[in-house]
């Protein structure tokens, strides 16, 4: 994954329900086989952890969304989006960079 600012770090994070650790090898083996580009696999973290709570701090409604953050380096949000990637979630992140953080 090729990034114009080298100061801009993208992590996938898929979370799974702690019920799921004893399988965890199984699945983590899974992630890496499913994932053939090396710098992604590397910046893909999966947590098995408590979903319930994880959903309520992050006052999500399910797991069935695909959610977007963006953070500053003390963990602030600086931007959020929902579901599928589009034109306008993207021109939304992108001015949020911007104005975030100089690029370049």
């Amino acid at each position: 994954m090729e990034r114009e600012n080298p100061d801009l770090s993208v992590w996938e994070v898929p979370a799974l329900g702690r019920q799921y650790r004893p399988v965890r090898t199984y699945i983590d083996g899974g992630m890496r086989a499913g994932i053939p580009d090396q710098d992604v696999r590397r910046h893909t973290l999966t947590s098995y952890t408590d979903l319930r709570k994880l959903l309520g701090s992050l006052d999500l409604p399910d797991t069935e969304t695909v959610h977007a953050y963006l953070l500053s380096d003390s963990g602030e949000i600086l931007w959020s989006g929902e579901g599928e990637a589009d034109g306008t979630k993207i021109q939304s992140l992108d001015d949020a960079l911007r104005t975030s953080r100089p690029l370049g």
